[in-house]
């Protein structure tokens, strides 16, 4: 037997390894392990959150544990790409600019260049370089009501492309039916917001190599070729679903659309359609079943690349719509509300619903030129060093060059465009990050709950003008920089800007209102951090001007940082003019030139000013400031408040010192307004500034926060430390006390928890509403707002009171931040469906043949009531008495079908939403694990269990009224429903869930401070105890909270989870969760604690949570003894019960899907195996590991019917060959084995398919969970046992005919052809025995035994007669000891022709004299045919003397020469077949004397002696046998007559001159000589000759006789 063994050894090929490219694959993957092998794992993401891979820490990468693009340059049948000259390329892709705005990636081979882009422009528009977004122009526009003007935007914003997007525009369309010729560049929206790169307003996408953003760019080679796009050799696939896009809806559904926020006008009750929000547009989102079989399977349509659903253009911005007509300080009108006009859900800034931003970005994919020719993967990192997004957090005032579609504007901020990603703050990559990435709704449609009708509905007690509107809280700032060139300090802490102005009248230059933020970058110096600045001083607390306490701590060392966030407090004569002034003139430096200036003043903290007032310019004429001022968060609804303060403290802004009441005169609320978002999606992620966003002493925001020193460290725990979700590297020790630890990865992901209540929602003081500045009224009583402490506002009149239903402030809570996943598969876990089957996208060609990196669309939305356009809140369904709806929608199926109507639940999804799909989940988690008293790390699964308020899969479980939970925290209560956690005492200064709301429990039956809602998802969690709750009073035996450091797991409808707790350290531990349909199993450092079988449920998504508990104060006129870990009391501005740095830190993190029985066997096939020549097969062996039927780890096999060819590489079969369907390969000590002697004949012929089926435990196999990963079945290689066919070979080793030995062989019927047979067998185990001719004329010789039969190659002697004429193929077979017969030897070909007739001719006689008739006979000749009717037609005679031919039917002819010599007489004979056959001519030569006698041989004395003898010459030929050879005759003949004598010595003279004489002359002599017969009698015989030799000697001999020798030649024909 011979065999054929596959290794599988190229870890990012397929063809390479013998497998079919075009099939499932996911979750089987080729291990690079050092070894290599062909394995499955369900992995559904991966990651060490670091910059480094396993191959850069000395290790090797796979797909399975490396994020990525897996890509490969490789032709269709499996060899490498080459040029077109036949050598090898190298193909190579470089990425470069990760991480930034201009990240491009280069696909290079043999010199050609393909670019494209991994970010693009957004649609959105400016209407010039000064514009600002949303913004009105007139008091009667108000932003809409037929304006146009808010459609003004700071973009285009960046739109980055999705590692899915990558990997397509890299693989070839090929494999789907398509052509690389579709493809486009990556700009979705063309350049519609551009104005220099020559697309203007196009929007047809351009091919790749029209890229304006690119130069020297191709479009798709080909193998060595530009000239075919068709062509393409890359194959491009992601492993991971997570990887993959959330949403794969298409922007081209028909009647698709995002609209749902939209400027108008306000309706009547007669034009319901448009009574209710005033921005609300009246259809609003279409909503489907993505399944492709589902509800809507006849509408949808799956994406390709550029037509992602979120690229669609719709109505999706927002708008605050307050203070139409108002007037500030300066008595100048107000003009309308602010607005961000999205009109696509794509950008990194725009707001919900989207869900790109939560996605793995392209830009994210590892720097770096990777050779794809032997295939690669480029990895996807976690690089703390980027820029975008996540570096300082800084995304609040990111800027792009949008206009060019790329990269950064530098010093240049007229060209500034939105770069931000919103919601701004703690932004981590995709695809584990905060939920409000991309969530579905924002923290507005949470407030939507809280009062729905007073939101809506029209009354006496409601003018339109206060309506809340959606995204009313959420209007973005606007980060586009205004240049600063001045700064002048007061005595009384105030800071006046001043900002360099346009003065285009149509436009404000920098937009404001007092009590917003703004945000200062770019100053140096005194006013930075770069010198002393001995002017300012710290002051002591000072409540009022008349009460003030110096402290002894003047600043003389280092500076006061004035960047960074700030509070405005008044603007130069009205905040919209511009001034003119020389420089000199407003700083006195002799510099007479004009500038044109706004001013903006700042209030600084009141214990913060300089010693004496002071002008800094900043920049001069030769070089200009690099100091910039943008614009904060817009107040919105807030705006009124925010500008109150005290006559003493005109600027309405408060110190806010640690430990101290803030219920003080002059005190008011402090927030910038525009609510954050969260509880977006899965969870409700707190986002907090960093660095200069929020920091002290400057900006009156949190704390009295903690600065780094000048290496940027912070040294200690002393204060808060204000910080970002962010990834570190390993060994960053920015937090000294805390410094960052990996073991992989080179980094980990700090998870910290909330710094302060959950901002940057609010950021409050005390709500004291008191006289405001000159032309404001501000009604209210202190009394009144002191019992509230609530930052969100309904509208009872001109200005807003407080809400006691609506809070966040005022009661005590678990604060986090954290990430969210939402779970995704390639796999549908319920049926099995694959989505390589189903999820096709649609193209310019047509349907995709496979849904080739696409994974299962997501099953459900995020938040099944969490969503805008129309909400789906229960409560937002309003209908007036008349029965008119006030919900601001229409009808929701009135314009084209797909919508929901407002008010119902809905598991459908919008093309911009995202949603989560159910996984029998596998978690594991290594991470340092801070553990400290009010600290928890909580990890919570959604099992899809419903919620109140927004449904399932929300992950936010607050209920609507009384509940200070709402979704900010893990806050569980006990079983009975009656017990919680809070202290006995009814005293409020003991309360750390805060006042009573009610002033007697008895009264209103409802203790406000418990919590309302508590479902049983599962948790993991890890406390830290707290000396503030209580341990007693709960109904089961182990109490929550522990009272010692614990590790809760399990559901939570038992308050403390139904898994055992157990004790935990302070450290890095390893957190494994398993959900089968046994329940979940929790491990802990690879120990098992046990099952919780009431959490035998799919898990739909996750949180990490960072957890502290926030604290309130107690009553106003009662402080707090609540404090923090630094033993302070805590306030309303620093909530945090516990100070410390120690963050959660994530090192890895591993998703897999556990199989259900439906996902089973993962399926892969091999490449079609055919062995030239083969005989039959024998078997296939397999080797592998970790096979163990006991653990359910098992592998079987099936053959298939290769597939059809159908021009693309091949794809997996799908026929299956009878009786090989499902085999055991019956795996002993690591070897397999499948019989195939009993293969078809098709299959030998054709080849057959491997298709292995991996088993591994699935859901239901719950004894066999948890799954060790490292022991999954692994083929190693496979071979193929067989046994080949022997070859044979035909020579021709004669020819009777003509002697040629050359195919083809030319022969006539009768003649000989002498062949030899070759057997051969190169199969080791096999010798030749047998061989058989087949002649080609229907004879064969039937199998000959070799003599020697042991031998592998061999030959055999036969010879054959052709008996008729024609053309035959004579080849041969040989066969081996087991009988396997070989294939026929090449054929020679043998033309054997009709015989000749063959011609016969005698003369007679054949010598003669001249002038006498000789007659010619070719009577004789004949035909030799086994036709019998063939007979000779004609003779043509030639008679050699130059006479004419004669030609007749006569055998016969007689003719005369006339002249004596030899001559060469023929005749040929022709037959009477058609067409005749004409016979070789046959000869006969005549002698022809001359006409006188011969000479008689006259001499005086007799001869002594003669001598006669005749010769005849004959060749022999062993034809047949040695024995008995073929005679020829040559033709040769002699008759020689020898004579000696003696001359006498008279005579000697005359007889010499005689002999002389006869011999010159030649001529005929004759003469008679006696001989004797056979009887012995004598006879006389006369003999006729020519002389031909004489010799004589003259001397010697007796008596003087001279002695002689004479030899005569017979003359033919004459003589006897």
């Amino acid at each position: 037997m011979a065999k054929f063994t596959q290794n599988i050894t190229k870890p990012f090929s397929r063809l390479k390894n013998g497998l079919v490219e075009l099939q499932r694959w996911w979750p089987a993957y080729v291990k690079n392990d050092g070894v290599g092998g062909l394995t499955v794992d369900p992995v559904l993401y991966h990651t060490n959150f670091g910059h480094l891979t396993n191959a850069d820490e000395g290790s090797l990468n796979s797909e399975n544990d490396t994020p990525g693009v897996r890509v490969e340059a490789i032709k269709d049948d499996g060899t490498a790409a080459a040029n077109n000259d036949g050598s090898n390329t190298t193909f190579t892709i470089t990425i470069s600019g990760a991480g930034t705005f201009s990240p491009m990636c280069v696909v290079s081979q043999a010199g050609i260049e393909t670019k494209f882009m991994l970010i693009a422009p957004s649609p959105d528009t400016q209407a010039n370089a000064e514009s600002v977004y949303g913004e009105s122009v007139s008091s009667t526009d108000r932003g809409f009501g037929g304006g146009t003007t808010w459609l003004l935007s700071q973009g285009p914003y960046p739109v980055f492309m999705t590692v899915q997007e990558f990997a397509e525009m890299l693989d070839t369309y090929r494999h789907i039916g398509s052509n690389d010729g579709h493809k486009k560049a990556f700009l979705p929206h063309a350049m519609l917001g551009g104005g220099a790169l020559g697309l203007g307003a196009s929007t047809a996408l351009p091919q790749i190599q029209n890229d304006p953003r690119v130069s020297s760019s191709t479009n798709w080679p080909a193998d060595g070729s530009t000239a075919s796009i068709t062509q393409s050799l890359i194959r491009a696939t992601v492993f991971m679903p997570l990887m993959l896009d959330n949403n794969q809806f298409d922007k081209r559904i028909t009647n698709a659309s995002i609209d749902h926020s939209t400027p108008r006008d306000y309706g009547t009750t007669t034009n319901p359609e448009f009574v209710g929000y005033l921005t609300a547009d009246g259809t609003g989102i279409t909503r489907y079943d993505s399944d492709p079989q589902g509800e809507d399977s006849a509408t949808i349509r799956y994406k390709d690349l550029g037509y992602s659903g979120d690229h669609l253009q719709g109505k999706v911005g927002g708008w605050s719509y307050f203070e139409i007509n108002k007037t500030h300080n300066s008595g100048t009108p107000v003009k309308g509300g602010m607005s961000n006009p999205d009109i696509t859900a794509d950008s990194g800034p725009s707001l919900a619903p989207k869900y790109r931003m939560r996605m793995a970005l392209a830009c994210f994919l590892k720097n770096g030129t990777y050779d794809i020719t032997d295939g690669n993967i480029i990895p996807y990192i976690y690089d703390a060093d980027r820029t975008i997004g996540g570096k300082n957090t800084m995304t609040l005032y990111q800027v792009w060059n949008g206009k060019d579609g790329k990269g950064e504007t530098g010093n240049t901020p007229q060209h500034d465009c939105d770069a931000q990603i919103y919601p701004m703050f703690d932004f981590v990559q995709g695809p584990v990050s905060p939920a409000a990435q991309g969530s579905n709704a924002h923290n507005s449609a949470l407030a939507e709950a809280r009062s729905w009708p007073n939101l809506v509905a029209l009354d006496t007690n409601k003018s339109l003008t206060e309506k809340i509107n959606p995204k009313f809280q959420i209007v973005r700032p606007n980060p586009r920089r205004h240049r600063l060139f001045g700064v002048k300090l007061t005595t009384a802490g105030v800071m006046e800007l001043f900002i360099e102005g346009s003065g285009v009248a149509s436009y404000f230059d920098f937009q404001c209102r007092e009590g917003m933020p703004i945000y200062i970058t770019g100053m140096t110096g005194v006013l930075g951090t770069g010198s002393p600045n001995p002017d300012f001083r710290l002051d002591g607390y000072q409540d009022d001007a008349a009460s003030s306490t110096t402290i002894n701590a003047t600043k003389t060392t280092g500076g006061w940082n004035m960047n960074g966030w700030w509070i405005t407090a008044g603007f130069s004569a009205g905040f919209d003019e511009i001034s003119t002034n020389t420089y000199d003139e407003i700083f006195g430096d002799g510099d007479s030139t004009a500038v044109k200036f706004q001013i903006v003043r700042i209030k600084t903290l009141v214990n913060i000013r300089p010693t004496s007032e002071h002008f800094y310019r900043i920049g001069s004429a030769a070089s200009p400031s690099t100091a910039y001022v943008c614009q904060g968060r817009k107040p919105g609804y807030m705006d009124l408040v925010l500008k109150l303060g005290s006559t003493t403290n005109p600027y309405g802004i408060a110190p806010m010192s640690v430990g101290t009441s803030m219920g003080s005169p002059g005190n008011t609320q402090v927030r910038f307004g525009g609510v954050g978002s969260h509880g977006s999606g899965f969870s409700s992620d707190t986002n907090v500034p960093q660095s200069e966003n929020d920091t002290y002493p400057c900006r009156p925001t949190v704390r009295n926060a903690q600065y780094p020193d000048s290496s940027g460290h912070f040294n200690n725990d002393n204060n808060y430390i204000v910080r970002a979700i962010s990834p570190r590297k390993d060994g960053d020790d920015t937090f000294s006390m805390s410094p960052t630890v990996s073991s992989f990865g080179g980094g980990s992901l700090r998870v910290p928890p909330p710094v302060g209540w959950d901002l940057p929602q609010a950021y409050f003081s005390w709500p004291i509403y008191q006289t405001g500045p000159a032309g404001t009224t501000v009604p209210g009583s202190e009394t009144a707002s002191r019992t509230s402490r609530l930052w969100l506002n309904d509208t009872t009149g001109a200005y807003p009171v407080r809400n006691v239903n609506v809070d966040y402030g005022s009661f005590s809570k678990w604060g986090h931040r954290g990430l969210s996943i939402a779970m995704l598969s390639y796999m549908d876990s319920t049926t099995g469906r694959h989505a390589w089957d189903y999820i096709k996208p649609v193209s310019t060609s047509g349907s995709w043949l496979y849904g080739r990196n696409r994974p299962w669309p997501a099953h459900e939305r995020c938040g099944t009531r969490f969503g805008y356009g129309p909400s789906l809140l229960e409560t937002a369904k309003v209908v007036n008495t008349n029965g008119i709806s006030y919900d601001g929608w229409q009808d929701y199926n009135a314009n084209g079908g797909n919508r929901i109507e407002a008010g119902e639940e809905t598991t459908k999804i919008g093309v911009s939403e995202i949603g989560c799909s159910p996984v029998w989940l596998d978690m594991e988690m290594r991470a340092f694990v801070p553990v400290s008293e009010n600290r928890m790390t909580l990890i919570e699964f959604d099992n899809g269990i419903s919620y109140p308020v927004l449904g399932r899969h929300s992950m936010i479980t607050g209920g609507i009224t009384n509940d200070a939970q709402f979704g900010l925290g893990f806050y569980p209560k006990s079983s009975n429903g009656s017990k919680q956690q809070f202290n006995a005492s009814t005293a409020p200064e003991s309360q750390l869930l805060g006042a009573l709301q009610n002033s007697s429990v008895a009264t209103s039956g409802v203790d406000t401070r418990r919590p309302t809602f508590t479902l049983g998802r599962p948790a993991v969690y890890i406390w830290g105890t707290s000396p503030y709750f209580s341990n007693a009073d709960w109904s089961n035996t182990d109490t929550w909270p522990f009272s010692t450091n614990k590790l809760g797991w399990g559901g939570l409808g038992s308050d403390v989870g139904y898994g055992t707790g157990t004790a935990l350290a302070e450290g890095t531990q390893t957190i494994r969760t398993v959900f089968t349909e046994g329940g979940m199993e929790l491990l802990l450092n690879g120990n098992s604690k046990g099952v919780d079988t009431n959490s035998g449920q799919h898990i739909w998504g996750m949180t990490i949570k960072a957890c502290d508990v926030l604290a309130a104060n107690g009553s106003i006129n009662t402080p707090t003894v609540i404090k923090n870990s630094k033993d302070e009391p805590i306030t309303n501005s620093s909530p945090n019960l516990a100070v410390s740095s120690k963050d959660l830190q994530i090192d890895y993190l591993t998703l897999r899907q556990i199989p259900s029985p439906a996902m089973l066997p993962f399926d892969v096939s091999t490449t079609t195996q055919s062995v030239a020549n083969v005989a039959k097969y024998r078997s296939l062996d397999i080797t592998a590991e970790n096979i163990s039927t006991s653990r359910g780890m098992r592998i079987r096999v099936s053959l298939f019917e290769p597939p059809a060819a159908t021009g693309i590489p091949q794809a997996e079969p799908t026929t299956a060959i009878t009786g090989f369907t499902d085999l055991d390969p019956g795996f002993i000590a690591g070897v397999g084995s499948v019989d195939l002697s009993n293969l078809p004949a098709s299959a030998i012929t054709n080849g057959f398919v491997i298709k292995y089926h991996f088993y591994i435990p699935h859901s239901n196999e719950t004894d066999l969970h948890p799954i060790n990963w490292n022991q999954i079945p692994i083929i190693r290689n496979w071979e193929v046992q067989y046994d080949l066919k022997p070859t044979a070979s035909l020579d021709v080793i004669g020819n009777s005919f003509s002697g040629d030995l050359s195919s083809p062989i030319g022969t006539e019927v009768g003649h000989i052809i002498s062949f030899r047979g070759t057997g051969i067998t190169t199969d080791v185990d096999r010798l030749i025995s047998q061989i058989k001719f087949d002649f080609g004329d229907g004879s064969q010789t039937g199998w000959l035994d070799f003599s020697d039969q042991t031998l592998q190659t061999t030959t055999y002697d036969v010879a054959h007669v052709y008996s008729k004429a024609g053309s035959f193929n004579a080849v041969v077979y040989s066969k081996d000891d087991n009988g396997n017969e070989s294939v026929a030897s090449s054929a020679i070909s043998v033309v054997v022709a009709e015989v000749k007739p063959v011609a016969l001719l005698r003369a007679i006689p054949s010598m003669i004299r001249a002038g006498q008739a000789t007659t010619f006979d070719a009577s004789e000749s004949y035909v030799l045919s086994t036709d019998q009717s063939r007979t000779i037609a004609s003779y043509t005679f030639d008679f050699g003397d130059g006479s004419s031919t004669v030609s007749g039917s006569s055998p016969n002819a007689d003719h005369t020469y006339a002249t004596a010599g030899e001559y060469m007489a023929t005749v040929s004979a022709t037959d009477n077949a058609s067409p005749a056959n004409t016979s070789v001519v046959a000869k006969v030569v005549v002698k022809i004397l001359p006409a006188t006698l011969v000479i008689p041989l006259n001499l005086n004395t007799k001869p002594a002696s003669f001598d006669r003898t005749r010769k005849a010459n004959y060749s022999s030929t062993p034809v047949l046998d040695a024995v008995y050879p073929e005679m020829s005759d040559m033709g040769s003949r002699s008759d020689e007559f020898k004579m000696t004598g003696s001359f006498l010595k008279a005579t000697a003279n005359a007889d010499i001159d005689f002999m002389e004489e006869i011999l010159v002359s030649g001529s005929l002599v004759e003469f008679e000589y006696e001989d004797t017969d056979y009887s012995g009698s004598a006879v006389n015989k006369k003999f006729v000759g020519r002389l031909t030799d004489f010799n004589y000697q003259r001397e010697g001999g007796r008596h003087g006789e001279t002695p002689w020798s004479a030899t005569l030649m017979r003359e033919a024909g004459l003589g006897n």
